[in-house]
C-alpha cells in the first residue's frame, strides 16, 4: 500500500478551505495455480475493510474506489498474479493548515 498522486478539489468546500483528492494504492501480489481466486479474495477483503468506515471517523469526505487491475505474467518461471486497487480519499483541511482535516 502507498499513496498515488494528490490533488485539489472545489466540490462542496466551505469558504477558507480547500479540498483534496488523495490516490491510494493496494498492490497484492500471490503465486501458485489458483492465484486469480486467491487475488479476487484479497480485492473483496480491501473493500469490505475500507468501506467499513467510508469516512474514516471523520478525518474524510469519503472514500471511491477508482480502479483495479490484474496482470498473471506468462513468461514467469511459477504462475503468479499481481493486481493493483486504486482508491480516492476526498478530505478537506483549512488553509494554511495542511496537517489538520475538517
Amino acid at each position: 500500500m502507498y499513496l498515488g498522486k494528490e490533488s485539489g478539489s472545489e466540490n462542496d468546500v466551505p469558504l477558507n478551505c480547500s479540498g483534496r483528492t488523495l490516490e491510494v494504492v493496494i498492490d497484492a501480489y500471490v503465486s501458485g495455480q489458483d492465484a486469480d481466486d486467491t487475488l479476487n479474495e484479497i480485492s473483496a477483503e480491501i473493500e469490505t475493510a475500507l468501506f467499513a468506515v467510508p469516512a474514516m471517523g471523520g478525518l474524510t469526505r469519503g472514500i471511491y474506489f477508482r480502479s483495479m487491475a490484474t496482470v498473471y505474467p506468462a513468461d514467469a518461471a511459477k504462475p503468479f498474479g499481481i493486481q493493483r486497487n486504486i482508491f480516492a480519499v476526498e478530505y478537506v483541511i483549512e488553509d494554511g493548515d495542511p496537517e489538520n482535516a475538517v
